[in-house]
């Protein structure tokens, strides 16, 4: 019994182990996010601790500070200009749930307010 119970253990150790370093592969990288029901595609981009967002077809650019808190999850801080095109300086939450292929699957939700969840899916273009 003891050992089922070990080889459980260290097999959820090194499965841990194993997502949070994929999720290390996508600190940097261009995204594409796809929301049907607005019929927008927006492509994010995020090099070292700056995110840039940008409606596809369109040249203007929202960019926010990247703060990592672990491998898969970070917050994303608004710049005075994207604050004051949002009309909010509001910090959301990032989370990495899954990686599928070229896919990800976050779940997102304002930092005061983590009733808010929203769970979508970024593909991965670079």
């Amino acid at each position: 019994m003891k050992k089922n119970i070990l080889l459980f253990v260290l097999f959820f150790s090194i499965s841990a182990f194993s997502y949070a370093q994929n999720c290390k592969n996508y600190k940097n990288g261009k995204f594409k996010l796809q929301d049907d029901e607005l019929g927008v595609t927006y492509i994010i981009e995020r090099k070292g601790n700056l995110q840039t967002e940008r409606k596809l077809g369109e040249d203007f650019v929202l960019d926010f500070e990247v703060i990592w808190i672990d491998d898969c999850s970070y917050i994303l801080k608004s710049s005075k200009k994207t604050a004051e095109f949002l009309k909010s300086d509001a910090d959301l939450i990032v989370k990495i749930k899954s990686i599928n292929g070229d896919f990800l699957e976050l779940e997102m939700h304002m930092k005061d307010h983590p009733q808010s969840k929203l769970t979508t899916v970024v593909e991965v273009i670079n």
